[in-house]
This record gives structure tokens, sequence and C-alpha cells, in this order.
């Protein structure tokens, strides 16, 4: 898509009150306050696609309870203008590739999203892979000397249950979230699940938990004993016991 232009209008609108008395028509201003502004999507959109998308707004006022004021179409002329303007004015040309290819197995998709040729580097690449227990996820976002990677990756299977996930940015982690649900079948009657997750943000071990399940199945009836060890970095704590099913 090639945008020469700073600003493009999409969509606007313009609406005007008209008296008619005795056959001679005249202009009706409305109400004396307005709402006047602008409204922009985030910064975070500016900075990933060097677009942003705008409303200008001229509205009656028509909030204050003290007053009788009739409809808002009737209160006065409204003006309505969405406008996509570019935040990078260097930014001609908007790229955007889309692949997607699939088989018995599992699927591979991608997106690539780039405005070549500006003075600010300017890219996002997405791609999915799945398989029939496995699903990755990789994202990255370069914007100048920034780049974002976020990963994801989850397996899901009858004994194996995981989630990876992990934000780092110029290849320092930021965040990383691991959690996993492993069974073990140890005989026909009993089989032990080792759950566990941890949080850890710049470093830091947020949240930590770790435990062990074991089950037994005798004559239909199941029995579960535990022990899970929670920890934080203010808290520690362990819990023990048995449930019957």
């Amino acid at each position: 898509v090639k945008l020469p232009q700073d600003r493009n209008d999409i969509f606007s609108i313009r609406t005007q009150l008209l008296s008619k008395l005795e056959g001679k028509e005249s202009l009706l201003y409305g109400i004396d306050d307005k709402y006047n502004g602008t409204s922009c999507t985030w910064p975070a959109v500016e900075e990933t696609f060097g677009l942003q998308v705008c409303v200008d707004y001229n509205l009656p006022d028509v909030s204050d309870q003290n007053k009788n004021f009739p409809s808002l179409i009737l209160s006065g002329p409204i003006n309505f203008d969405i406008h996509l303007d570019k935040a990078d004015l260097s930014a001609k040309m908007f790229t955007f590739n889309y692949n997607l290819k699939r088989s018995k197995d599992g699927s591979e998709g991608s997106i690539v999203f780039e405005t070549p040729s500006t003075k600010i580097p300017r890219k996002l690449s997405a791609e999915i892979v799945t398989n029939t227990t496995d699903y990755s996820f990789t994202m990255k976002l370069i914007n100048g000397e920034k780049v974002q990677t976020f990963l994801g990756i989850v397996k899901y299977s009858p004994l194996l249950k995981a989630l990876d996930f992990s934000v780092s940015q110029n290849d320092k982690t930021h965040l990383l979230l691991e959690m996993k649900l492993l069974k073990e079948i140890l005989t026909k009657s009993r089989s032990k699940t080792t759950p566990s997750l941890f949080l850890t943000i710049r470093g830091q071990k947020i949240f930590g938990l770790n435990g062990v399940v074991s089950t037994t199945d005798k004559n239909g009836v199941k029995h579960h004993q535990f022990s899970v060890a929670c920890e934080t970095r203010r808290l520690q704590s362990t819990a023990r016991g048995t449930l019957t099913s």
C-alpha cells in the first residue's frame, strides 16, 4: 500500500439545522456549549505501524442535566471526521505478507508487516506452528534500535500439559512464565502427577509453585495424596493432605 499523503481522510459527517418559516429557510447554530476534541490511537500502535487513526469531533454539549435539551442531533450542528495520519512522515509504502500452510499433522502460518526505506526501521513478524500435540508462537517487533520478542510454546498431550511464555527486549528477558503438569503411570492403579508454575519478572522470581500428587485407584475409589509448596518473595508455604473421590 502506497500512501504519499501525510493525511488520508476516511469518513466525515456534517450536519446542519435549518428552520423554515413562511417559505423562508434560515440556518440554526444550536446551543452555545460545544464539545471539541481529537482522539487518536495509542502510541504503541503508532510505533508499530507508523500510522495513527484520529477522530476529530465537534458536538453539542447536552451533559448538563439541569437544562432541558432536545436530542443531540437537534441541539446543534455535528462535525465528525476520521482520518489516517502518518506518525512517521518518511514512510511512503506499507507492505503486508500473509502465508498459511496446512498438512495432515498441523499447520504453519506467518504474518510480516514492514515499512521499507524509512528513517526508523520498523517491522512486525509473527509465526504460528501447530501439530497434534505442540503449539508454538513467535512474534518479533523491530522499531529503530528497540527489538521486542514474544515467544510461546504450548504442549498438550494425555501425560504432559505445559506452557512456556517469555517477553524480551534487546535480548534481555523481562517476563518469563513456565507452567507444567506432568503425569506418570506407575501401575494400573497408581499414578503420579507433578504440577509446577514459575513467574519471573526482570530476573526476579515473583511466584513459584511445585508439588506432587499421588493417586491410587481401588475398586473405583480414588485416593489422592498431595504435597504442594508455594513461594513468593515474602512468603513460603507448604500444603499436604489426602483427598478421596
